[in-house]
């Protein structure tokens, strides 16, 4: 969880949990967290990072705004279990999610400080 608040305070990015969360990803009373429901983050963004998840929002119709592009960070991103994944993915990121976490805030850290980002 700490990892993925640093990320999400770096670059000042809203965080949506499912309801059906088995962890909770960022404490509920942190100004980024954007509550269960993420049809007006989702339909709001340019980027989207999905991160170990089955099913990202309910419906399926809610899609992301024209030309966002979404990325996934699972042990499993493929979903090759499931009959049919039906959600945008634009790149798949196969990897143990706590240690990826850790390289990718250290990657963002080389690049972003807290005050380049936008909310």
């Amino acid at each position: 969880m700490d990892c993925l608040v640093e990320i999400a305070e770096l670059l000042g990015c809203p965080v949506v949990e499912t309801r059906s969360t088995g962890a909770i990803n960022l404490p509920r009373t942190h100004p980024l967290h954007s509550g269960f429901d993420p049809k007006e983050v989702v339909q709001g963004s340019d980027v989207i990072f999905l991160l170990a998840v089955i099913a990202p929002w309910h419906p399926a119709s809610i899609t992301p705004s024209p030309g966002a592009k979404v990325a996934m960070l699972d042990e499993n991103p493929h979903r090759a279990e499931l009959p049919y994944y039906g959600y945008q993915t634009d790149l798949c990121l196969a990897g143990e999610v706590e240690s990826s976490l850790e390289h990718l805030l250290a990657a963002l850290k080389k690049r972003v400080s807290k005050g380049d980002s936008v909310a």
